[in-house]
């Protein structure tokens, strides 16, 4: 509502609104004899036909509504005249506004802040629609200048916005320019106008948009031929927040209450001091970001509940590694931000895996640091280990958070039999390992061992001539494992002393699947009951080395979400191979493993696609392989030496391929020396 329109500018061709009227219904014409009304309406709706400039929403139509009052418009006396608009027909245009289901009102008008500003007519209709969910954008004013202070609030009307019957669906505009008023800079470089009002303490309800030599439709000239102006003031700040308006409220649909507008002030680019400020208020609209998801953005499988994307998308961990990403399962998918707009997106492929390098070292420098002692009364035997605990360095903190429990083993071998029991450690494995390696010190215990054992275990084993049964078991509150193995040692021949055998078990864990995340990357608690199978050799090899492998297959089941289908149940394997001889005093050795990798696995689930503009989804079925794009292999040298009875040394290499199973992960290399002395 302003001073009319160039009904015939060619910048307006079928944008205008057939229900565009003249307020003054004694007056009844709607052609723009100012210009004012013709350049705000251009900046919302100018027409995109390479030519001129175009408005903001430039496909949306403008209801005109002229409303200035007889003859004030003609007045162009320099200090009192121009266009004038009076309470009444402000309120009425409002009105006429609300009954032609207006989406958005732009106000590029004001005057001085009144003491009775609240008993307005204007006031009392722009409540009306507001409560009919009418946004509601006002120029601040363009009093800046002025050295009363009138210029340090928004003026009337824009001094609504900070009211409680505003209800989040009004905001005041100022203008903002280039330094030195300049042409061409970047956003966050744009400085607040010397005309423009401030924000005042209507900061939170506050926008800033270009104001100054704003290119934008005219009056025709006297010839009769359109024309294009450079405008300035905040009158032609305040269009660029409708039209961004319109386009928010076109581009989604499905946007609530005064979502839109709520968008805008989260999105703003922050100018002056940081954060909401009585200058800049929330900042200056940035469209680009307004177009991007806002917030926590989730997704939803089906009927299933709404998955944060930043847990499913979730660093990539365990045997499974990238296969979310591999899979293709959420490409060119929907999301939701935190306003429910729906966004197509599609994830990066992560090209790199957890520090799983770092996390060897840290556990080899706890190892170092561990005081270990064993006690041997003949057949029995007892080790304790007293691992490193941390200085109480944070007093308000119980004492206990730093203590760490010991680890203790109990063994007795009688004959054929041994019994061992533990808390800490790792219970036995039917074959012991070889190549000494630093950085994986249960690699030959077992995978599930790894993720299913807890603390607490026993185990035991009884030979019988070259063979020898074996069994152990762990439990704890999140976990349980148990195996039974059989070895045999050949005594004859060329392959005298060779050990071969076979182990098989069970585990249960709660908290992960196999080690890793699976169901939880789909909001459901993480359990699995896995089975396995495992080959085992060791034995003595030429030039004095010997060796040892491990290979291990597991099966599983999962805790299932509910937005989930399992098509193939879940498949991996696991090996490692080592072989050490001694070197200088002490002994050297490789280490060659691959982690537990799944090999197979199959799940499907109902995929968003679209949505529509009614906020109907479009699902499809999709299907997704477990199994990750690489696949992990670690090799490790090392070689430690007692160098004293107080002193040992060790050093190791290792190079890994492909962490965590990522193809595009770049290899991992890491070097490690320790001295560790006892006094």
């Amino acid at each position: 509502m302003d001073s009319g329109i160039n009904q015939s500018h060619p910048e307006f061709h079928r944008r205008i609104s057939s229900a565009s009227t003249d307020i003054v219904s004694s007056r009844g014409e709607l052609e723009d004899i100012d210009g004012h009304g013709t350049g705000v309406a251009g900046v919302i709706v100018a027409n995109k036909n390479n030519q001129g400039g175009h408005g903001v929403a430039f496909e949306s139509i403008v209801l005109a509504i002229r409303a200035d009052t007889p003859g004030t418009c003609e007045d162009d006396d320099p200090d009192d005249g121009g266009c004038r608009f009076s309470d009444a027909n402000i309120a009425a245009s409002i009105d006429y506004a609300i009954s032609h289901n207006a989406r958005v009102i732009n106000l590029s008008l004001g005057r001085d802040i009144g003491s009775n500003d609240s008993l307005t007519q204007t006031f009392a209709a722009m409540r009306r629609a507001v409560n009919a969910g009418i946004f509601i954008v006002v120029s601040a004013g363009n009093s800046g200048e002025e050295t009363d202070g009138t210029g340090d609030q928004p003026n009337f009307p824009a001094n609504f916005a900070n009211m409680p019957d505003a209800q989040g669906f009004v905001v005041a505009v100022g203008a903002v320019q280039c330094p030195d008023g300049g042409e061409n800079c970047a956003p966050g470089e744009t400085v607040i106008t010397s005309f423009s009002n401030r924000a005042g303490n209507a900061g939170e309800t506050f926008l800033m948009a270009p104001g100054r030599r704003i290119l934008t439709p005219f009056l025709d000239d006297d010839d009769g031929d359109p024309r294009l102006v450079l405008y300035s003031g905040t009158s032609f700040a305040a269009p660029h927040v409708a039209g961004a308006l319109a386009l928010l409220l076109d581009a989604f649909p499905n946007l609530q209450g005064n979502d839109a507008l709520q968008i805008l002030f989260d999105t703003a680019l922050d100018l002056g001091a940081p954060g909401t400020d009585s200058i800049y208020g929330r900042g200056l609209i940035d469209l680009a970001a307004a177009f991007q998801p806002v917030g926590a953005t989730s997704m939803r499988l089906g009927t299933g509940e709404a998955i944060p994307l930043d847990l499913l998308l979730s660093a990539p961990d365990g045997p499974a590694g990238d296969w979310l990403w591999e899979s293709g399962l959420v490409d060119d998918a929907v999301l939701r931000d935190s306003y429910r707009r729906p966004f197509h997106f599609s994830a990066d492929r992560p090209s790199f895996a957890p520090d799983s390098a770092l996390n060897a070292m840290e556990s080899a420098a706890a190892a170092g640091l561990a005081r270990a002692s064993r006690t041997q009364v003949g057949p029995a035997s007892i080790n304790l280990r007293m691992n490193w605990q941390p200085p109480h360095l944070l007093r308000n903190l119980p004492q206990d958070w730093y203590q760490s429990a010991p680890d203790m083993s109990f063994a007795f071998r009688q004959g054929g039999l041994s019994v061992e029991a533990g808390r800490g450690f790792s219970s036995p494995a039917p074959v012991g390992g070889a190549g000494v390696s630093v950085l994986s010190e249960t690699l030959f215990s077992g995978a599930v061992a790894r993720f299913a054992g807890s603390r607490e275990w026993v185990a035991a084993s009884y030979e019988f001539g070259p063979a020898a049964f074996h069994m152990r078991s762990s439990s704890g509150d999140n976990s349980a494992f148990n195996a039974v193995g059989f070895t045999y040692t050949l005594r004859s021949g060329r392959l005298t002393g060779q050990t071969v055998g076979l182990e098989t078990g069970t585990g249960q864990e709660t908290g992960s699947v196999m080690g890793g995340r699976l169901a939880a990357r789909f909001g459901a608690e993480d359990a699995a009951d896995t089975q396995f199978t495992a080959a085992l050799w060791s034995g003595q090899l030429p030039l004095g080395w010997r060796g040892s492998a491990r290979a291990e297959y597991v099966t599983g089941q999962f805790n299932t979400p509910a937005s989930l289908t399992v098509e193939q149940e879940l498949g991996a394997s696991a090996w490692s191979a080592g072989i050490d001889r001694p070197l200088a005093g002490g002994r050297f050795g490789f280490t060659l493993s691959q982690p537990l990798r799944m090999e197979h696995g199959r799940i499907s689930a109902r995929v968003p696609v679209n949505v529509d503009r009614e906020d109907r989804v479009s699902y499809e079925r999709r299907h997704a392989s477990l199994t990750p794009s690489g696949r992990e292999i670690s090799l490790e040298a090392a070689w430690r030496k007692q160098l004293t009875t107080q002193v040992d040394a060790a050093f190791a290499a290792r190079v890994t391929r492909e962490p965590g199973h990522i193809a595009d992960a770049e290899p991992q290399a890491l070097g490690w020396a320790s001295i560790r002395a006892r006094w």
